[in-house]
Formats: structure tokens, C-alpha cells, sequence
């Protein structure tokens, strides 16, 4: 098994609620269905990967840049649930974080002086 096999499943199915959002109309998905659907397909990724233990290893490192992605597709859309996802992100919930404005600004004060902007001769 592959990694392109286990998430195949969730990008087709994000790419079906891309199309969806974009093409509007009378097929919609709520917000509570979207989401169960979402964590179905996550949990299924979970267990086909802990199958093998090399997989489960590579699918660790993936599992947060993969909410990211999922958390940025769906909250960035024009589907009707979007500023709902947005405050309660995949991502966020996972790592217990907030969705504040001051933690999701970055501050120069945070990073180490090698990654400051050297001052002018």
C-alpha cells in the first residue's frame, strides 16, 4: 500500500466539494454532513495505515499538513457551512489550538535574531 492509496479517497472527495462550492445550485452539503463525511475518510486513512507500520510512520508526518489542506479548501469556499468550518478547523481541534487573530499573527519578537532582517551599513 502506497500513500497515494490511502488518500486518493479524500482528495476525490474534496475535489467533488471544490466543484460543488464553485458550482452552486441545488446540491449542497451541510455542515455537519461534510464533516462526518470528512472524518470518516480520516479514520479510514488511520486504520488502513496502522496495517503497516513503514505507511503508519509516513502517515503521521502527513496527517497535519493533510488537515491544513483539508481545513483551507473547505473554510476558504463558498459552501454555506464554510465560516463554521473555519472557526472550528480539523487542524485546530487536533492540536487543541484557537482560532485567535493573535495566534495567527507571527511577531518578529518570536524569531531568533539569525532570522531578522540584518540592519543597513
Amino acid at each position: 500500500m502506497t500513500l497515494l492509496d490511502l488518500y486518493e479517497p479524500l482528495f476525490q472527495y474534496i475535489c467533488v466539494v471544490n466543484r460543488i462550492a464553485h458550482k452552486g445550485g441545488p446540491e449542497t452539503l451541510e455542515y455537519g454532513t461534510l464533516r462526518a463525511n470528512i472524518l470518516a475518510l480520516l479514520s479510514s486513512i488511520k486504520q488502513r495505515a496502522d496495517q503497516e507500520p513503514l505507511v503508519a510512520l509516513q502517515a503521521g508526518k502527513l496527517e497535519l499538513p493533510v488537515l491544513f489542506f483539508v481545513d483551507s479548501m473547505i473554510a476558504e469556499s463558498k459552501l454555506p457551512g464554510a465560516s463554521q468550518w473555519h472557526q472550528n478547523r480539523l487542524a485546530f481541534e487536533k492540536n487543541n489550538w484557537r482560532a485567535t487573530k493573535s495566534s495567527m499573527t507571527c511577531s518578529t519578537k518570536r524569531w531568533p535574531m539569525a532570522a531578522r532582517k540584518p540592519p543597513s551599513a
